[in-house]
């Protein structure tokens, strides 16, 4: 992935060492309080749903591409032997993951912000 960012081909990465796959897209979606993406993303890999959510790797990066550059983002993984799988895309304004998460990204970002002030508010 390194080539790909080289290349200017990602418009983001994040990696899954925290929380994991679910826990990286819900931080992607609101990582800009000023512009909030949601996301619909579809997998098929016969894991435990809770494995796949939430299992952390390090190595497991999720990138968002534009339509017009993913067959070079597909070469330049092949070319470096990175596995790569097309989940979903960027769009809306929920996060839904198969039929298992379907979160609202305002009711994220607010959750996610706000949540420090309105325990020190008591």
């Amino acid at each position: 992935m390194l080539q790909a960012a080289q290349e200017r081909l990602l418009q983001s990465a994040h990696d899954c060492s925290e929380g994991g796959f679910s826990v990286c897209l819900a931080e992607s979606c609101i990582a800009d309080k000023e512009k909030l993406l949601g996301a619909q993303v579809d997998y098929a890999c016969g894991l435990r749903a809770d494995r796949i959510l939430f299992s952390e790797s390090q190595s497991r990066v999720v990138v968002s591409v534009r339509a017009e550059n993913l067959e070079r983002v597909k070469a330049v993984a092949s070319q470096h032997h990175v596995p790569l799988a097309e989940i979903g895309r960027v769009g809306g304004d929920k996060l839904r993951i198969n039929d298992t998460i379907d979160v609202d990204v305002y009711a994220m970002c607010e959750a996610y912000y706000e949540a420090l002030r309105r325990c020190m508010e008591g």
